[in-house]
């Protein structure tokens, strides 16, 4: 009899014993996180996880400031539960999130993803962003592209690297050259988000947006300017003695052994390019097909990359101190006398109105028949091209050469200081500046590339919605009206 019962308890265990699972923890699925806030901002975070046997679920967050969240109710499996969090003070935090069933099956924390909460002060530094090889820090020459979709800046450093750095200033990838070649010019993204950059000694590069290589080119010649976007995505690249243009998957479509310089080509609404040559003292236009449009040689150097001031209307700078406004089949409109050389590029404010920065830190307001009002001085060596945000902002770098820091200027359309905020200068080891032009990023937030890295500055109001509102023209680098 007893060995019967033992039997039949065996019978019992295998049959059933075995079909017994043991109780999992609660699994992530997805969670959704801020890349960036603010100060007594409400932040609100995403996650869903189910369990393996359907059991219903509870959360619980830890948001990285020594505070946590309290357990919340239970959930069906595979719902989707928001939790909010307001910070008290600026930092980078680390969010993470605990995930138990309806029996107290518990996960282990889980990390979800970083946030970095911006102070309140406008021109206080939020972050800065150092590549640093071999001990030593890289410089950074390029104004960066600001992807607000993928919440992602790209800019090149010295050292040859494409950074992708997240808006927390925490970076996503990079990509390096085999061989180190130092990058001036600032990169490009396309109407597919491909990039292109080109470096100083002639190697164009175009990455997809993931940072992997799509095509490269050896180009043999020196390159200061930045590429521009033509209207079929074609890429116009400008040497110190050339002129380069290729299709968007990277074959050549032509070429000119002249209008070479260090200024950035611009591209009309119909597709034109235009050329302003520092090098030969020229202005030249081509159509996509490289037939000549005109090529007008004038006294002395253009020394600024041209910009629109409407579809129509062209400005240039020129090294005797003019101003000189052309349509787009060439012909002189006008030109003016500001008493400095104008070495950057303009913004819009609207179709009639613009600001231009002299080599000397005088702003004026001009109109499109020529009448030039001074804003503000600003006495300095150097500056940077302009950038206007959506609340009337203008924004500058300005460089001084005896002082250890240059200074990122932010002020009103009528010339009332908001703040100033230094940054690091150039680097006196380098022959060629570092005066990268600023980019306002979707949360006011203002972008400049320095000798010691890229620097995150506070402010507010995104970039003003005009044809021209910062150097290349947009957060892309087009230079495309």
């Amino acid at each position: 009899m007893k060995k019967l019962v033992f039997k039949i308890v065996i019978l019992v265990i295998v049959l059933f014993g075995c079909n017994c699972k043991k109780n999992k923890s609660p699994e992530l699925i997805n969670a959704e996180i801020p890349q960036v806030g603010k100060i007594n901002q409400l932040i609100t975070f995403k996650v869903k996880a189910k369990d393996p046997e359907g059991e219903k679920i509870s959360f619980k967050f830890d948001f990285g400031d020594n505070n946590q969240s309290d357990w919340s109710s239970y959930f069906l499996s595979e719902s989707t539960y928001r939790d909010t969090h307001t910070y008290q003070y600026p930092g980078q935090f680390v969010v993470q999130v605990k995930i138990k069933d309806i029996k107290g099956k518990e996960s282990d924390w889980i990390k979800i993803g970083e946030i970095a909460i911006a102070p309140l002060t406008p021109g206080e530094v939020f972050w800065v962003f150092v590549c640093e090889e071999d001990g030593d820090t890289a410089s950074f020459y390029s104004t960066p592209i600001i992807d607000e979709e993928d919440s992602l800046i790209f800019v090149a450093c010295e050292k040859g690297h494409l950074h992708a750095i997240q808006f927390n200033g925490k970076e996503k990838w990079r990509f390096s050259l085999l061989e180190e070649e130092r990058i001036i010019s600032s990169p490009l993204m396309d109407d597919y988000k491909n990039i292109y950059f080109v470096t100083e000694d002639g190697k164009a590069v175009s990455l997809t947006k993931d940072g992997q290589v799509r095509w490269e080119r050896d180009l043999f010649n020196t390159f200061y300017a930045s590429p521009s976007l033509g209207k079929n995505n074609e890429i116009y690249l400008q040497s110190e003695d050339s002129i380069f243009v290729f299709s968007n998957t990277g074959v050549l479509l032509w070429t000119k052994g002249n209008g070479g310089g260090s200024n950035s080509p611009i591209i009309d609404l119909e597709g034109n390019v235009y050329f302003a040559s520092e090098k030969d003292s020229l202005f030249l236009a081509y159509d996509y097909n490289g037939v000549t449009r005109f090529i007008f040689t004038f006294d002395c150097a253009v020394i600024n990359s041209p910009f629109f001031i409407n579809s129509k209307k062209i400005l240039l700078g020129l090294e005797n101190n003019q101003i000189v406004c052309t349509d787009i089949r060439g012909e002189t409109l006008w030109s003016r006398i500001l008493g400095e050389p104008i070495t950057s590029s303009g913004v819009l404010f609207d179709d009639t109105n613009f600001y231009v920065v002299t080599k000397y830190g005088n702003v004026y307001k001009g109109d499109g028949n020529g009448n030039f009002i001074p804003i503000i001085s600003i006495p300095c060596d150097l500056t940077s091209s302009l950038a206007i945000s959506e609340d009337n902002y203008l924004y500058f770098r300005a460089s001084w050469e005896d002082e250890e820091y240059d200074t990122l200027y932010c002020f009103t359309t009528d010339g009332k200081i908001i703040f100033r905020t230094p940054i690091p200068g150039e680097d006196e080891s380098e022959d060629w500046e570092i005066l990268a032009s600023p980019k306002i990023g979707p949360d006011g937030t203002v972008y400049s590339a320095t000798a010691k890295g890229l620097y995150a500055i506070v402010s507010k109001g995104k970039f003003k919605n005009t044809g021209w509102y910062s150097f290349r023209k947009d957060n892309r680098n087009t230079g495309r009206r």
